[in-house]
């Protein structure tokens, strides 16, 4: 009896280490005649609970404006089984979302008598009805990587070893393939915002293959500096990416006394005149190239005339078509300091209020 027992424990444990997931299953029989050794059949089916995702490692080597981006997928599945042995494909297809466009309908308009105001009211703190103003009006590694392909349109990865993925557990990484990238790197400065300028590394996808959206790990000279969602990139297309602050580089933004008790602002009922100093000091050993970036309003109103003056001029003005955002370029040399000045006038008509 006491071996029977122990050999009765020994078996319960085994069987508590199988996978014994409660997801329900799916039974298929298949009716098999032959006449000769037999044959192979095939056995195609759809999951939704599966799912994998981009992730890269982006490295910028800064002193040689170049940019390694080793590239990997993440895989997860919850079906209820584990997958052990598969031969993995991935795709970009996605059959569980949207097929076909959206339908429109007509849209009937009407118009009618205005309805009269509503007039709600509030209760202030000290117990007093205060009226509700109405709104203003609106203005991985590299033995084994996957090989990309095509089907039509659809971007295809085949990964060259069978692997396994357990149902319901972390995330599995396995690498694609790496990629160089030769990159513009300039120092970004936003003193509106920031008291320190940003290392961008400015990427041109030159290479025939598509990046696709996912997850950016930022390496600069192979310490981690930060994560970035990165949208798909096209072959030719591009994007800025950030990799973490200079500290040697300090930015300030004055706006010297205009009038007694206004810092840069002088107001009248009809007109706003702001005055702002950019300032930028290198506290590094090495020359940066400066990319100093600020804005002032704009209007798409003849009775709202804005105008600026700049000295210096900007290199650039609405950048990237945002109007109003202005951007100046330089070298700027160590222990050197540099100074923007920056005017704006709004002028509108009496009777008239700014918004």
């Amino acid at each position: 009896m006491s071996d029977a027992t122990d050999g009765l424990a020994a078996a319960q444990e085994a069987l508590a280490a199988l996978d014994r997931s409660d997801a329900e299953y799916a039974a298929l029989a298949v009716a098999v005649t032959s006449a000769g050794a037999g044959g192979h059949l095939v056995l195609t089916s759809f999951v939704e609970n599966a799912t994998w995702a981009p992730v890269y490692d982006m490295d910028l080597d800064r002193k040689a404006g170049k940019l390694a981006v080793d590239r990997g997928v993440l895989v997860s599945q919850a079906s209820g089984e584990d997958w052990v042995g598969v031969d993995l494909t991935l795709s970009t297809a996605r059959p569980s979302d949207q097929s076909a466009p959206s339908a429109l309908w007509p849209e009937l308009r009407v118009i009618g008598d205005p309805a009269p105001p509503v007039q709600m009211d509030t209760m202030t703190e000290g117990g007093m009805m205060e009226p509700v103003m109405e709104p203003a009006p609106f203005a991985a590694g590299k033995a084994a990587t996957a090989t990309l392909a095509y089907q039509g349109d659809t971007v295809v990865y085949h990964y060259p070893l069978v692997v396994d993925v357990a149902s319901g557990v972390e995330n599995l990484r396995l690498a694609l393939d790496k990629l160089e990238f030769t990159v513009k790197v300039e120092a970004r400065a936003v003193p509106r915002y920031d008291a320190t300028v940003f290392l961008v590394a400015k990427l041109t996808n030159d290479s025939a293959e598509i990046l696709l959206p996912g997850t950016a790990y930022l390496h600069r000279d192979g310490a981690l500096v930060g994560s970035a969602d990165l949208a798909i990139l096209s072959a030719g297309g591009k994007v800025d990416l950030g990799f973490g602050a200079i500290d040697g580089l300090q930015l300030k933004r004055d706006m010297p006394e205009r009038a007694a008790g206004d810092r840069g602002v002088f107001t009248s009922s009809t007109q706003i005149e702001e005055k702002a100093v950019l300032e930028i000091e290198n506290r590094t050993g090495e020359t940066w190239p400066v990319r100093l970036m600020d804005l002032v309003p704009y209007s798409e109103q003849e009775d709202l005339q804005i105008s600026y003056t700049a000295e210096p001029a900007a290199t650039e003005e609405n950048v990237e078509g945002q109007r109003g955002v202005l951007a100046w370029d330089f070298d700027l040399a160590p222990g050197e300091k540099k100074a923007v000045t920056l005017d704006s006038v709004m002028r509108w008509p009496e009777g008239k209020v700014l918004q």
